[in-house]
């Protein structure tokens, strides 16, 4: 005879905790499924707010970038005036790598961006080559290639200190892949307004690029970055891809 206390029975009170483990293990199964097939977006309107602060804030080195601009030139006076002259805030994406904290590859992207400015500078017949162009503003050249993009070294340090790590600063000489001079070489083209991934474009000089080749002068200004996340096809473990819209460029400052 068995006896009331028996726990044998199938409905025995030993099953309790064996139904409690899978009904657990059933709400485990529902969150999983719910951070892995739901798509986690990033809302778009934050990040544009977000991009127009960083940019507001970009801005205000500009002037720093056009006095460093000012300063070179001086060094390009055997060239006469400019024939392109602008500066810009430029911005890209950049990877953010996985710190360790369990997800391995890009978890989310960075805006940066920086001002710059550029002088477009054409050269005459008798100092076309980077030779000779390097020896009218006395710079100094590395082995020069076959390359249709060549830097001159020294001109941009000249007058300008040294010890500054806030900007950059590169002279180069290029023939455009439309000089007959520069036929059957690798694409070199100069560089453009508003080209790219750019905003705020403030153009001072714009004329015509007749010559066969030019030095060109760029500073850039130290960079500024946010987070701007990324969407995901399948969720928290989907591929980290950029936002959509990003990089935002507004033109006009944020509210």
């Amino acid at each position: 005879m068995t006896s009331p206390d028996d726990s044998s029975g199938p409905s025995g009170p030993n099953t309790r905790p064996l139904l409690g483990v899978v009904l657990w293990s059933l709400v485990v199964i529902g969150i999983l499924v719910t951070v892995v097939f739901v798509p986690i977006w990033k809302p778009e309107a934050g990040g544009e707010q977000e991009a127009g602060e960083l940019i507001d804030l970009v801005d205000q080195d500009r002037a720093a970038v056009l006095d460093t601009a000012a300063l070179v030139s001086e060094n390009l006076a055997p060239l006469g005036p400019p024939v392109r002259a602008w500066s810009e805030v430029r911005c890209h994406l950049t990877p953010r790598i996985s710190d360790g904290d369990g997800e391995s590859g890009v978890v989310s992207y960075y805006q940066d961006c920086l001002p710059a400015a550029y002088e477009i500078y054409s050269l005459p017949p008798q100092h076309a080559t980077v030779e000779q162009a390097a020896t009218l503003l006395r710079g100094e050249l590395l082995e020069p290639t076959d390359s249709c993009d060549e830097l001159i070294l020294g001109v941009g340090e000249i007058g300008f200190d040294p010890q500054r790590s806030d900007q950059t600063i590169f002279v180069s000489w290029k023939q455009p892949p439309t000089s007959a001079a520069a036929d059957g070489q690798e694409a070199c083209e100069l560089p453009v307004p508003g080209d790219g991934d750019a905003t705020r474009v403030q153009l001072t000089v714009d004329e015509s690029l007749t010559a066969g080749s030019y030095v060109v002068l760029e500073v850039y200004g130290m960079y500024e970055r946010i987070d701007v996340g990324c969407q995901r096809s399948i969720g928290l473990f989907g591929e980290c891809t950029p936002p959509e819209g990003a990089p935002y460029l507004p033109e006009s400052p944020a509210n």
